[in-house]
């Protein structure tokens, strides 16, 4: 579990800089070639206080990454959807626009064809995918209110990827009101005064949240597909009680059993 909240804003080891009035904070003097237990203890308060936190130029190895990552929580394993990891470690995600040689992906290489075939879909062809019946895939469940562990606080599981939600009996609410509920959430919880953007200064940096308690987006911006982005990230499953939501645990979800390394890319 990320840490509790303890002491408020008492910090022993470490400096935090708050960014935003909601979310969001820098910390300074985090030194991860050393990191004590009682900075480890500061830095996963800081995590259930602030759900956002930013640490510049931290400069970590591969190896570091994952050994601090393993000290938050069980790692999510990319090994489905690679045949060989770039950096080495299954456990990092390669968000990077670079090959293991470090030149951009090509035009028409694999990984740049599926992405803008999902652009495309989103973007310019909607009819193309109208027979597809989203109800007829398996669905998981959570409450829209429920409690972050961490913090004790409230929070919304809503976003972009909710595709209904359900009366107390269980049966969904009608399209019409479906979906105004739903913009109605998503629209509150990204008021302006709700959002915290950021911006990489620096190689080295990290920017690390809470998927449970934040919603996040890349925003792509003035050099967005100008220059090469070598990124990785590393993903930690939450052990809370509300990890699972209303489903059974340990459900193998679509997602993790979909094989992209077995998928046939065909160019003229």
């Amino acid at each position: 579990m990320l840490g509790q909240i303890i002491n408020g804003d008492v910090f022993r080891t470490i400096k935090v800089k708050q960014l935003h009035p909601t979310s969001g904070a820098e910390v300074i003097d985090a030194d991860f070639t050393i990191l004590s237990e009682e900075q480890f203890d500061e830095i996963k308060q800081a995590m259930a206080k602030y759900k956002v936190l930013v640490f510049r130029k931290a400069n970590l190895s591969d190896k570091e990454h994952v050994e601090f990552s393993r000290k938050l929580g069980e790692l999510h394993d990319f090994k489905l959807h690679v045949k060989e990891p770039r950096f080495g470690y299954f456990k990092i995600f390669d968000v990077g626009n670079i090959d293991e040689n470090g030149k951009p992906h090509a035009l028409d290489s694999p990984r740049t064809l599926f992405g803008r075939g999902n652009a495309l879909r989103n973007k310019g062809s909607p009819e193309y995918f109208s027979d597809l019946d989203p109800g007829s895939q398996p669905m998981v469940r959570h409450q829209i209110v429920s409690t972050h562990a961490p913090s004790g606080r409230n929070t919304f599981c809503v976003g972009n990827y909710l595709h209904h939600i359900e009366n107390a009996d269980g049966t969904p609410l009608l399209e019409e009101e479906n979906a105004a509920l739903i913009e109605k959430l998503i629209r509150h919880v990204t008021r302006p005064k709700n959002v915290l953007r950021l911006e990489w200064h620096d190689n080295g940096d990290i920017i690390a949240w809470d998927n449970v308690s934040t919603l996040h987006r890349t925003t792509g911006g003035s050099c967005g597909g100008k220059f090469t982005r070598d990124m990785r990230r590393t993903t930690v499953k939450d052990d809370s009680a509300e990890a699972w939501g209303l489903n059974p645990t340990k459900v193998v979800l679509a997602t993790d059993s979909l094989d992209l390394k077995t998928m046939s890319f065909h160019k003229k």
